[in-house]
């Protein structure tokens, strides 16, 4: 460990980076680092080129642009909408799920859609929907804050490009949700706004890093609220909150005016109440015909299970949610099969060795200046990336090809894979430096089910299953071929419809 350790100082040194009482720190990390770094370096690498088409998917219906569930009652004003709205964010103070609230903006863009309703003027897809952004997008006039006073933004001249598309649809933006800062953590605790409240379960963590976004959703704040998702950020505090949370395919949506944290890894998506208000928002945020999805019969459809996989490890409410699902899908009339996916078991090990790079690349200026001013943990995870060579990331990204062609393939015999979204329940803030009952360290393993896709770049979306006995949210996975993100709605909503 010492050498590991010696060239990690090393490149420290080279790098700018504050070295001065850290190297027991990196010591203590490294124990758990190392190994998963050598784990790239165990397997061969293999020449098989993807396949051309994933499976045909099952004819799903789309249905015309709705208003999302819940939003303008008969009669209602988009005003009434609003106050209410801001009302609520007001007495939710101690969940920390916002860091700005934009009162003035969100009351001016409602006076003005009720204005042109009271013309005449036709109505966009998502007229009058509540929405907020995760406080790492450009929101013009303002400087983001990223989770942490550390991070120095310039003033934003203009929205973010997901952000204008929404707001011409008639969506009002009432504030930015509080995160993990840097976007580099699944808790939403490491907070300069402090803790992100899991509105489902008190004392439990939102989940992260887009926690604010999904406390926001799921006390029912906001209709929409946009998250970023690097390794699960947007699936894993929604299945901690019991929201509904949708990455899309890789690049399907733009980033542009979105801080990054893994450039090669960064989706952005929306969290919602419902699977169709999910589908509304991404085909807007993608500049596609406004649709939504319906709930569908599942004849035909063919689910794989990679149960060697996403059953080890499992909590036991989490089991069961999961048998619960697979039960649902087969009296819809699915097929449910299982898969063999070995490269699956890779995935910590190709996560580490690309997120920590990507992140150092984009955060250094940072870590030179102002590192004792980040949350101890962002600190550390940025410093730790230093343990990873330049020929440790190449390996990784090579084994990333290579997972890549192993899920596609896999994709040409079914039409959406189906597992948990966390083996665990959601943990109590007090418990996210324990060890789940595999083993797992609980930081390492609420992204496990999930960070697989983020290095694929497939759609995946957690469904709100049921809860724990707590209270806590359990979260069904759906995950689908490339650019069949339809499919994984359609199949989501029929799943939901069912529960």
């Amino acid at each position: 460990m010492d050498s590991f350790i010696d060239a990690m100082t090393a490149r420290a040194r080279r790098l700018g980076v504050p070295t001065a009482g850290r190297e027991e720190v990196w010591c203590e990390r490294a124990e758990l680092d190392a190994p998963a770094i050598k784990t790239v370096w165990s397997v061969g690498l293999s020449t098989a080129a993807a396949p051309a088409e994933p499976r045909s998917a099952a004819d799903f219906p789309l249905a015309p642009a709705a208003a999302p569930s819940g939003v303008l009652a008969l009669g209602e004003s988009v005003t009434d909408r609003v106050e209410r709205a801001l009302a609520l964010i007001d007495d939710q103070r101690e969940q920390n799920a916002f860091t700005t609230v934009f009162a003035g903006r969100a009351r001016r863009e409602a006076r003005e859609l009720d204005s042109r309703d009271a013309q005449g003027e036709s109505r966009g897809p998502l007229h009058g929907a509540v929405l907020a952004v995760k406080d790492l997008m450009t929101v013009r006039g303002r400087r983001a804050s990223a989770g942490t006073h550390a991070f120095h933004a310039r003033l934003a001249q203009r929205d973010a490009e997901v952000l204008q598309r929404l707001t011409a649809a008639g969506a009002v933006l009432v504030g930015a949700t509080n995160l993990h800062a840097l976007a580099f953590g699944p808790f939403s605790t490491s907070s300069d706004f402090g803790v992100v409240g899991n509105p489902a379960r008190s004392g439990a963590v939102a989940g992260g890093s887009s926690g604010g976004s999904a406390s926001a959703v799921a006390s029912g704040a906001v209709d929409i609220a946009l998250g970023t998702d690097t390794a699960g950020s947007i699936r894993i505090p929604g299945a901690a909150c019991g929201v509904v949370g949708l990455k899309g395919t890789f690049n399907a949506a733009p980033t542009d005016g979105i801080y990054p944290l893994g450039p090669t890894l960064d989706h952005v998506g929306p969290m919602t109440r419902t699977v169709a208000d999910a589908a509304l928002a991404w085909s807007v945020m993608c500049g596609q015909p406004a649709s939504t999805s319906v709930p569908w019969s599942l004849e035909g459809v063919l689910i794989g299970e990679p149960v060697s996989f996403s059953r080890e490890y499992l909590d036991e409410p989490v089991r069961n949610a999961l048998d619960a699902a697979v039960a649902a899908a087969v009296e819809l009339g699915a097929r449910v099969v299982p898969v063999d996916l070995p490269g699956l078991q890779l995935a910590p090990a190709l996560m580490l060795c690309t997120i920590g790079p990507e992140a150092l690349a984009v955060n250094l200026d940072l870590l030179r200046s102002r590192a004792g001013e980040l949350p101890a943990d962002v600190r550390l995870r940025l410093e730790m990336a230093m343990l990873v060579s330049e020929a440790d990331y190449e390996r990784a990204q090579q084994l990333r090809r290579q997972l890549r062609v192993e899920l596609a393939k896999v994709m040409t015999q079914v039409d959406v894979l189906m597992l948990p979204t966390l083996p665990i329940t959601a943990p109590l803030v007090s418990d996210i430096d324990a060890a789940t009952g595999g083993g797992w360290p609980v930081r390492s393993a609420m992204s496990r089910l999930t960070a697989p896709f983020n290095l694929t770049g497939q759609p995946a979306l957690t469904l709100p299953w049921t809860t724990d006995p707590d209270g806590g949210g359990i979260g069904i996975q759906v995950v689908g071929a490339h650019r069949r993100e339809h499919t994984v709605l359609h199949i989501a909503a029929a799943l939901e419809a069912a529960r």
